[in-house]
């Protein structure tokens, strides 16, 4: 299942996820994902749910 996680720009979390590990661990910080895709510019809502999902990628696959 596929879930809008940034309506302003219609970016899902499947997108968010492709982008982490297409960038293997280059992104840990929801800075680093602005600079790939326009996420959390306009109504901030998707803030707190973009950041969880980075930080579960970067937990799950990142640590030392």
């Amino acid at each position: 299942i596929t879930m809008i996680t940034c309506i302003c720009h219609n970016v899902s979390d499947k997108k968010i996820k492709a982008i982490l590990n297409e960038h293997n661990c280059s992104i840990k910080k929801l800075k680093d994902l602005k600079k790939h895709i326009p996420i959390c510019q306009q109504c901030g809502k998707c803030k707190d749910e973009v950041k969880e999902l980075i930080q579960q990628y970067v937990n799950r696959n990142c640590s030392n």
